[in-house]
């Protein structure tokens, strides 16, 4: 059986050399990559073989639509340049994959108000066990000088443009085994952005937990990021 699609979360429209294109209103839904339910969904584009390409000309905020196009490639996309990718400038991802003998990969990052104010937890949670899966040849440039540096690194940039995306606090935990040590325990770390504030009213917590396994053990990321304004996160 086919895999099931969710038709409130994909628009397809019409076919070109492309497999598919993906076209969604951001005024109605305006977390649309980012969804809790499309998260996972992204990750796993990138990994199994697939590239997304974004045109700069559909994501500034006077366009009301967002048009993905997704191809299919030869070569794992973070296997190939995985350093490049970064959320240090912004939060939008243009993966461009060339076929045959010329297979090369550009990340590019480029400055949006409709996306970079609507990444939740689970994309930071995905993002950071992935390069603590990765060796640390691979990682991305910021967690090639440590796991907590990295994590400080990729949050901090978020964090300091709450006056966009109304973020109160971040906290990130990892626990687990994720590089050889002399006592053999179980390493943490814990990072703590502004104050999480608890779930309310007046306050909304987005919490999610990744588990994965190295070949050290297994570890936890949890990230846990509190908005202040619930109306403009949702």
């Amino acid at each position: 059986m086919g895999q099931k699609l969710f038709s409130n979360s994909l628009r397809v429209s019409n076919k070109t050399a492309w497999n598919s294109v993906w076209s969604e209103d951001n005024k109605t839904h305006s977390i649309f990559l980012f969804k809790d339910l499309e998260i996972k969904k992204f990750i796993k584009i990138i990994s199994d073989r697939l590239s997304i390409k974004f045109y700069q000309s559909l994501v500034k905020p006077q366009n009301g639509a967002l048009n993905i196009e997704i191809k299919n490639v030869s070569g794992d996309v973070f296997d190939k340049l995985p350093r490049s990718l970064s959320f240090l400038e912004s939060f939008i991802l243009n993966a461009r994959a060339f076929l045959g003998l010329k297979l090369g990969l550009n990340f590019n990052f480029w400055k949006s108000k409709i996306l970079f104010s609507n990444v939740p937890a689970r994309f930071f949670s995905e993002f950071i066990s992935l390069q603590i899966k990765l060796s640390p040849k691979r990682r991305s440039k910021v967690f090639k000088y440590g796991i907590l540096y990295g994590i400080k690194s990729t949050l901090s940039y978020y964090y300091n443009n709450r006056t966009k995306n109304f973020v109160s606090g971040i906290k990130v935990v990892c626990r687990g085994k994720w590089s050889k040590t002399s006592s053999g325990r179980s390493q943490k770390i814990l990072l703590d952005l502004g104050r999480l504030n608890t779930q309310s009213f007046s306050y909304f917590v987005d919490s999610h937990i990744s588990i994965i396994n190295t070949k050290f053990g297994v570890c936890s990321v949890k990230v846990s990021i509190s908005y202040n304004i619930v109306d403009n996160r949702f």
